[in-house]
């Protein structure tokens, strides 16, 4: 395939959770054609740090595959928080394993932080 007609396959890590349920025995070529997997990483606004280990074990579930896809981690949840909380789990968002998605505008409520 000549470079310009390569393609990236994303798909929703609810998707891929749902095939692994229902559609085990297709899996394995799911898993073969993709390249990334979204995982979603938010911040519950009670209690900042509520189930973060739940989500960053779920998006890193299909990465521990020797052929597995990477882990793109969208960020969200953003919008009533102060930048106090989230420039912390931004940082935090660079250090997991996989390419995290930084919000800005819209996403955060398009409030300048600065």
């Amino acid at each position: 395939m000549s470079e310009d007609n390569r393609k990236i396959l994303i798909l929703d890590g609810s998707f891929i959770d749902h095939i692994e349920t229902e559609r085990v025995d297709i899996l394995d070529d799911i898993l073969s054609l993709a390249d990334l997997v979204e995982t979603p990483l938010s911040l519950d606004p009670e209690n900042r740090t509520l189930g973060l280990v739940g989500q960053v074990e779920a998006g890193l579930k299909w990465q521990r595959r020797p052929d597995g896809p990477w882990t793109y981690w969208n960020v969200t949840g953003l919008v009533d928080l102060d930048v106090a909380d989230v420039l912390p789990f931004q940082m935090f968002s660079l250090v997991l394993p996989g390419t995290p998605v930084i919000t800005a505008g819209q996403e955060i409520g398009t409030v300048s932080f600065w």
